[in-house]
């Protein structure tokens, strides 16, 4: 998985959702703060910040990247997913 740009403020476990051609990826920060392993990809946006708030639970944040080519991560509010009730199909 790819680094984020340093100086981003991650803490281990924090959730990346990334758009990569028809999809987006999801992965999680590791130890040294930039490193991401890879969880999951989904072929929606709104599908994958569901999972990635999920998988974030309420101990770790989500950002989302939304172009590949640029370098801004935008915090994601998972609290907007849940006042929605999205749910996962299955």
């Amino acid at each position: 998985m790819t680094r984020p740009p340093q100086g981003t403020g991650f803490r281990l476990g924090d959730i990346i959702v990334t758009a990569v051609a028809n999809h987006y990826s999801i992965g999680r920060i590791q130890a040294d703060g930039a490193t991401q392993e890879y969880l999951a990809s989904e072929s929606n946006q709104r599908t994958a910040l569901a999972h990635a708030c999920r998988l974030a639970g309420t101990a770790h944040r989500v950002f989302l990247y939304r172009l590949t080519a640029d370098t801004t991560f935008t915090p994601h509010d998972c609290r907007l997913i849940q006042a929605r009730g999205h749910k996962r199909r299955a």
